[in-house]
């Protein structure tokens, strides 16, 4: 698999721990056959890239191009496109059916409910320790005033927590497979 990001190539390199195939048949492949590199000489990686998941990437990029398998696809750049929104709620069963709404409207490509966290926070002065539903939703940027203007009209707190923190980087497929399940509102 070949990575380029805006016409250039990026060194960048993927260990795998157990035998993997990128394509959709699946063969047999030693670990060291596994190794995806480009064919760019490397540069010395920085800190934050050593510490960083498996993919290491050199530089951020405006578009990246992969080759998975036969099928080739393109993602945008990633930090612009796609994002995770955090929502959360008193009620888990309320919080999945909002979930579940938004998947279908296409507002949202999935979201992964976790119906019991505990909420720290400051509400009318007073410090309040409360348990809480929470969803990650996978979806767009562009989407995220939708959702926003979703919750506020139909989540039952006066103030709903509602943030998109951005995707840095991630599996091209799924990335792709999140613009594919979402809405385009432009």
């Amino acid at each position: 698999m070949k990575l380029s990001f805006a016409g250039n190539a990026v060194p960048c390199t993927m260990n795998t721990s157990r035998p993997r195939t990128f394509s959709s048949t699946r063969t047999n492949r030693l670990p060291s056959e596994n190794r995806i590199t480009s064919e760019v000489p490397s540069r010395t990686p920085s800190r934050s890239a050593i510490a960083s998941p498996s993919l290491r990437l050199a530089e951020p990029a405006k578009t990246m191009t992969s080759t998975v398998g036969n099928r080739i696809g393109t993602v945008r750049c990633v930090s612009e496109d796609c994002c995770e929104v955090v929502v959360t709620a008193a009620d888990a069963g309320w919080l999945a059916e909002f979930t579940r709404r938004l998947v279908a409207d296409r507002l949202a490509a999935c979201g992964h409910v976790i119906p019991v966290i505990r909420s720290i926070y400051r509400w009318e002065g007073e410090v309040q320790d409360e348990g809480e539903a929470r969803v990650g939703l996978h979806t767009r940027t562009s989407l995220v005033p939708a959702i926003t203007a979703r919750a506020d009209a139909e989540h039952p707190y006066d103030v709903p927590c509602v943030i998109a923190l951005p995707v840095r980087g991630g599996n091209p497929a799924y990335l792709t497979w999140i613009l594919d399940s979402t809405d385009d509102p432009s």
